[in-house]
């Protein structure tokens, strides 16, 4: 596992977003969820020699790009599982 700290103007909108969900709920947020708000954490299975921890951000943001991609590719070619 990996943590990063974020920036605070991130930290400060995630927290915004958690609280807006707790409301819609009807509930509070936790002390818990607020911390975590100040952090992105990764769980990954490779060593440190196979990926530097400063490349893991990057490789994620890329993935998570291409996740999207293909998303919009199912949605827009109407490609679902049968």
């Amino acid at each position: 596992m990996i943590a990063f700290p974020v920036p605070q103007e991130i930290a400060n909108l995630r927290r915004s977003r958690l609280h807006k969900n707790a409301a819609k709920k009807g509930r509070t947020c936790s002390p818990k969820g607020l911390f975590l708000c100040d952090w992105s954490m990764f769980i990954i299975n490779a060593s440190e020699d196979l990926i530097p921890s400063k490349m893991i951000r990057t490789l994620y943001r890329i993935r998570w790009s291409i996740e999207l991609v293909f998303k919009n590719w199912k949605s827009i070619l109407k490609i679902q599982d049968s």
